[in-house]
């Protein structure tokens, strides 16, 4: 059931479902072209299917990266359509995003145009553990090479090897 205003340029969603053969959308709430505030849980026992509706979030120019895994997000959409904010608890295992894989992911995401927060996080790769936070400034959705950002990591039951097998990078640091 949904309510359009034109008065208000809004579409009031009482508690719906999208289901497919691998996914469900259960959302609650109001779209807005100016604010919105919607209730939203995702399950997916693969994201691969949603890589274009979540690349054309980060904008028509950008770069697509494939977006794996099995997830579960509950949360909210609020905002302006043209730029919502994306805010809530994350779990996932077998997650990829472009050439990074964890065995299991988890913590509370904050995505916006202007930022990327990824807080109270848990990552595994194998035997590595690691809890993180970490945060991006955006530009339209967009990381830029001159972009503010801070990775703050507490390793758990391994070394600096494993937290480089967690973000896929080398360096020659070890301890």
């Amino acid at each position: 059931d949904y309510h359009y205003s034109m008065a208000t340029d809004t579409v009031t969603l009482a508690a719906s479902e999208i289901a497919t053969p691998s996914s469900r959308l259960r959302m609650n709430g109001v779209l807005g072209r100016t604010d919105s505030a919607i209730d939203t849980l995702l399950e997916a026992e693969t994201l691969v299917p949603w890589d274009d509706f979540i690349n054309r979030i980060r904008g028509l120019h950008a770069e697509p990266r494939i977006i794996a895994g099995k997830v579960a997000w509950q949360g909210r959409i609020t905002g302006p359509l043209q730029g919502p904010t994306f805010a809530g608890h994350v779990k996932a295992s077998e997650a990829r995003y472009d050439t990074l894989y964890w065995d299991s992911l988890e913590g509370d995401l904050i995505y916006q145009p202007s930022g990327f927060r990824f807080l109270r996080a848990a990552a595994t790769r194998g035997p590595s553990n690691a809890q993180f936070e970490v945060s991006l400034d955006l530009d339209d959705w967009s990381f830029g090479p001159d972009a503010k950002w801070n990775f703050d990591a507490t390793l758990v039951r391994t070394d600096a090897d494993g937290l480089q097998a967690l973000l896929d990078w080398s360096y020659p640091a070890h301890g």
